[in-house]
């Protein structure tokens, strides 16, 4: 059995791969500037390819949630042959499935580009067509990708999907640096066909060790194949509630000043960024850890690690909070004040990532409270959490803009989530009585304190500190390092000692 202390080797190397990335994703940032620049052109390839990641995101991220414990069900009824069964059932299926969708998608892109891109007019919206009919072949390779991660996710193996990750910016890089001025956006587009296949190549290897052998098969009324469908809906309905909150923020802020979205998106963004590499490479790593507890009726351990889950959540989620809301105008420079982007814009989009920081915890226990119902089968409950959200959302939202105007939004998101969370721990708790309420009030309590002392120690080294170093990238970068360390090690030390308490 995988124990919680076992993942820790897991969870390093998903964030370390998935740092790595985003380093090489803003570098690829930098370069699509200086080689591709800010024009129309541009625009019409941004259009083409965030509406393909949109119809391959909802299906793609659900399938590897998805198939996790169904493989992990047909491994452990039927071996490794049911195992391969399932994800060569799903591999096949979903690449004739994609193959339909790419017919969809060429006859209506014309329609797709002009709902998603409205403001695409003559050569630019031609361009945004035939870019969108280069890029929908994606869609085939990202659901073949993230069936394999489902294979290796369910087998514990987390190495490989992040390392895959790196290589994705570094197709990128390598085109942008080498081939952009012969092959324009068209190849740009191809591009990110190739680094998906590169993404596969890496992740098939790795799955060719754990034993799978791909085979062409198709069953459709089989009964694990059937029983992953029936997963796979729930899940995507609320991944699509989730991008319907984005949308509705983006919807609120645009009858607000010029430039809100922008600013709430750059806020957003470092918020992603964060829970991105920290918070999910642990709930990515506990998921299939939860899923053999359950399957396996263990449920005192699945209790535990349900505890220890929520408590390591809770104190990363603090800590990084804490972190933002202090250090959130040299986070910002650190992150976007160069060019156009001048000092007001990083005042306002500081204030914005305070506020969005705030329900930094409620979206990380979010994200690790919908992986354990989906662990014990239940996949309604999620759905209510989605839908829950998105209602206090557009409400919260509405009532604190007239109140403290866009920085409601943040704001209001912040605690539709914190609300969610919390009754999401409540339901939790009821189906399985996990919680000793006394202890887990009295240790908050202390967390809490915690955090007050190392956001003292952060805002006092932060203002003694600020002037010292220069506005410039490295600059930033120290001053934030220089002030967060040694808030972060005397919260760890607080923290160690109430745990041997």
């Amino acid at each position: 059995m995988v124990t919680l202390n076992k993942i820790k080797k897991s969870v390093l190397s998903i964030v370390s791969y998935g740092i790595i990335a985003r380093v090489l994703t803003f570098f690829k940032g930098i370069l699509l500037a200086y080689y591709i620049g800010s024009n129309y052109e541009m625009d019409s390839y941004l259009v083409a390819f965030s509406l393909t990641m949109l119809l391959t995101k909802i299906i793609s991220e659900g399938l590897t949630i998805s198939l996790v414990p169904k493989l992990q069900e047909s491994h452990r009824k039927e071996g490794l042959d049911g195992r391969n069964r399932l994800a060569n059932n799903m591999i096949n299926s979903f690449s004739l499935l994609s193959l339909t969708l790419i017919l969809i998608g060429f006859i209506i892109a014309p329609l797709a580009i002009k709902a998603h891109g409205p403001g695409l007019v003559g050569e630019e919206f031609l361009r945004g067509v035939k870019l969108f009919r280069i890029g929908i072949f994606i869609v085939t390779f990202e659901f073949i990708r993230a069936i394999l991660l489902g294979y290796l996710q369910s087998l514990h193996r987390f190495k490989a999907g992040p390392k895959s990750g790196v290589a994705n910016p570094l197709i990128y890089i390598i085109y942008l640096v080498a081939l952009s001025k012969y092959f324009g956006l068209e190849g740009l587009m191809i591009a990110g066909i190739i680094a998906i296949i590169a993404q596969i190549y890496i992740v098939y290897k790795a799955c060719l060790k754990d034993g799978y052998k791909y085979k062409f098969y198709i069953a459709l009324r089989d009964k694990q194949f059937t029983g992953t469908l029936t997963f796979l809906l729930p899940v995507m309905i609320n991944i699509v509630i989730n991008e319907i909150i984005l949308t509705v923020n983006k919807t609120m802020g645009s009858v607000l000043e010029k430039g809100t979205i922008a600013q709430l998106n750059y806020a957003n963004d470092i918020i992603t960024l964060i829970v991105g590499i920290f918070i999910a490479a642990f709930v990515i790593a506990i998921y299939p850890i939860l899923a053999e507890n359950y399957d396996d009726n263990e449920y005192k351990n699945l209790k535990q690690t349900i505890n220890d889950s929520l408590k390591i959540i809770a104190l990363i989620a603090i800590s990084v909070a804490i972190i933002l809301i202090t250090l959130s105008v040299p986070i910002v420079r650190l992150f976007y004040e160069r060019g156009d982007f001048g000092y007001d814009a990083t005042i306002i989009t500081a204030g914005f990532l305070r506020y969005y920081a705030i329900g930094i915890i409620g979206t990380s226990m979010i994200l690790l409270l919908i992986r354990i119902f989906y662990a014990i089968r239940d996949l309604k409950s999620p759905i209510i959490f989605g839908i829950m959200s998105l209602v206090m959302n557009v409400i919260l939202n509405y009532l604190l803009i007239k109140i403290i105007g866009a920085k409601g939004i943040a704001l209001g998101t912040s605690l539709s989530v914190i609300i969610t969370a919390i009754y999401g721990i409540c339901s939790l708790n009821f189906k399985l009585k996990f919680i000793l309420w006394k202890d887990m009030f009295m240790k908050l309590c202390k967390y809490i304190l915690a955090g007050i002392i190392m956001a003292l120690i952060i805002t006092i080294i932060y203002t003694l500190l600020s002037g010292v170093f220069g506005n410039t990238l490295i600059g930033n970068l120290v001053l934030i390092l220089i002030s967060a360390l040694p808030g972060i090690a005397i919260f760890g030390r607080i923290i160690w000692r109430i745990e041997r308490q």
